[in-house]
């Protein structure tokens, strides 16, 4: 079937193409969507805002442990709350169902644009390339909203290249590029600093800055002012001015930031590893420039302008986090398969059966044991023999398909290793990666002894974690001395107060002891209280 799809007859399948990506993306990102508990951290963070959003009525200020949440804009958050309503609550699915489906959303943008920059085949090499890439796919099964972004960033410079390119409905296209950038802005404020400077470099490459009055800019702002307005007039209702204060004073915090690190290339080094392997083709691109006809080289302009425009603006603003660069990602995907075209268009036949099937049996088995290495679960000798065999064996049929030029081959087989790799990271290493259940257990724990009604506390902001806030559906207080601990234990009512075993030696105030929980990877935690248990729960 993959010979078909990528033979030079690829343009009669085309109507194929599309849901043959989509099933393609369903069946990476959806089996480890709900399998394993939320990050520790981030994830039970947007889960507790998009909780009180779904139960407290907090759509438009949002609320994060009972007070108001100025970090992020609400879109991601109205998402979750609404694929929760089924649920009752959110889960892990629900929290990172929007990120799938935006993921799936971004890999058919870079199809159809692929397709319009290029050609059908290209735009489809360009979504199986971004689909099957590591970070990529990551991003697509874990809840933090930078893939949600990158959806409506590609979308909005999709509709815009189209609206400068096409005779008609051009201003239908323009206003999408502008409603797709207003909810660009609604995910994550970013947003407006990374579209404009895209299209104003690629106008400015052609010579064509005065076709900005094309683009509907009146209309266009006054379409993302009424958006906000649709959002921010609610959220000053229900949070009042501090709310809006908040959200002022995080977006000049983050403009303000120095960069946590200052290497010149960690952008570079982030991309070329979250699209491995498929970026170890990135010297023979910048070969392959040179030779390229005029045709492909303008087909190549918008996505290297949208690399140049986003990479310049992250290193200049923001702290270097590898997540930021999904946004790159799809410039990236759509160069890589302008070369990628280029082979297979010269490709010899494709192989028999009889020769295709071992590479993709050898592709499969090299993918899931480079993962266990990884992990640390092959550890005896004939184990770590099989892998030395498995290697070897794929880097023996790599280069007979290199020397047969069976590009078709080489390009099946680079896919199966990564996706191979990447769904065995998912159920291997990413659960302990992301500390997945450790606090869980915790708050189980002080849900089995505490008494139902009372007040729960954390002692020293050094380990507060969203999950004590999540897992005991408790307003969690945060306290930062002693005396703001004797206050707490002073109220009337039931108080109880959790604090690592350091800081229980350390504290001069009277508690009672009510159990020690182990953390697993810091050590134990007290819970005390202003008063005994009678019995235990």
């Amino acid at each position: 079937m993959m010979k078909g799809y990528l033979s030079k007859e690829i343009s009669s399948k085309e109507g194929f193409l599309p849901f043959l990506l989509a099933i393609l993306c369903l069946a990476l990102y959806l089996p480890n969507l709900g399998g394993r508990d939320f990050w520790s951290g981030r994830e039970t963070l947007y889960a507790q805002v998009a909780r009180e959003t779904l139960w407290e009525g907090h759509w438009f200020a949002l609320h994060y442990n009972g007070e108001v949440y100025c970090n992020k804009p609400p879109l991601y958050f109205w998402f979750i709350a609404l694929l929760s309503m089924p649920f009752g609550d959110v889960t892990p699915f629900s929290l990172r169902l929007p990120l799938a489906l935006s993921a799936l959303g971004t890999v058919l943008v870079v199809f159809y644009l692929g397709k319009s920059l290029f050609s059908v085949r290209t735009g489809f090499l360009a979504g199986v390339i971004l689909a099957s890439s590591p970070q990529f796919q990551k991003y697509a099964c874990v809840g933090k909203l930078e893939m949600l972004l990158t959806f409506f960033i590609a979308s909005s410079i999709a509709a815009f290249y189209y609206g400068l390119n096409s005779t008609v409905n051009k201003k239908k296209y323009f206003l999408w590029g502008w409603l797709l950038m207003a909810l660009a802005i609604l995910t994550k404020g970013l947003g407006f600093l990374l579209i404009p400077p895209v299209i104003l470099l690629h106008l400015a490459s052609r010579r064509e800055l005065h076709r900005l009055k094309e683009t509907e800019l009146l209309l266009g702002s006054i379409l993302i002012l009424a958006l906000m307005m649709v959002w921010l007039l609610p959220a000053y209702i229900q949070g009042g001015p501090y709310y809006i204060q908040g959200l002022l004073g995080h977006f000049e915090f983050h403009l303000k930031q120095t960069p946590r690190y200052i290497k010149p290339f960690y952008y570079l080094c982030e991309v070329f590893v979250g699209l491995l392997p498929w970026t170890l083709l990135l010297p023979a691109f910048f070969f392959y420039l040179r030779k390229a006809t005029a045709e492909k080289r303008e087909g190549l302009r918008l996505p290297f302008l949208w690399f140049a425009a986003m990479f310049i603006i992250f290193c200049i603003l923001l702290s270097k986090k590898s997540r930021y660069v999904l946004t790159l990602y799809p410039a990236v995907a759509l160069m890589l398969a302008c070369l990628w075209d280029t082979y297979i268009e010269k490709a010899s036949p494709f192989w028999p059966k009889i020769k295709v099937v071992p590479v993709v049996v050898i592709s499969l088995s090299s993918g899931v044991l480079m993962e266990l290495i990884a992990s640390g679960a092959l550890s005896t000798p004939t184990l770590k023999g099989l892998v030395a065999f498995s290697f070897t064996a794929l880097g023996v049929a790599v280069w007979l398909a290199l020397r047969a030029s069976q590009y078709r081959v080489i390009f099946l087989s680079l896919f199966l290793v990564i996706t191979s790799f990447e769904m065995t990271y998912m159920r291997l290493s990413l659960p302990r990666e992301s500390n997945a259940g450790i606090e869980r257990a915790v708050c189980e724990e002080i849900l089995r002894v505490m008494e139902s009604g009372s007040s729960l506390a954390v002692y020293n902001f050094a380990f507060f974690n969203p999950d004590y806030v999540f897992y005991t559906k408790t307003r969690v207080r945060q306290l930062s001395s002693e005396e703001g601990l004797t206050s707490f234990f002073t109220s009337e009512g039931r108080a109880y107060c959790l604090l690592s075993e350091g800081d229980y030696q350390k504290i001069k105030l009277f508690t009672f002891k009510i159990t020690e929980v182990k953390r697993g990877y810091d050590g134990k935690l007290i819970l005390v209280s202003n008063k005994p248990n009678h019995e235990e729960k």
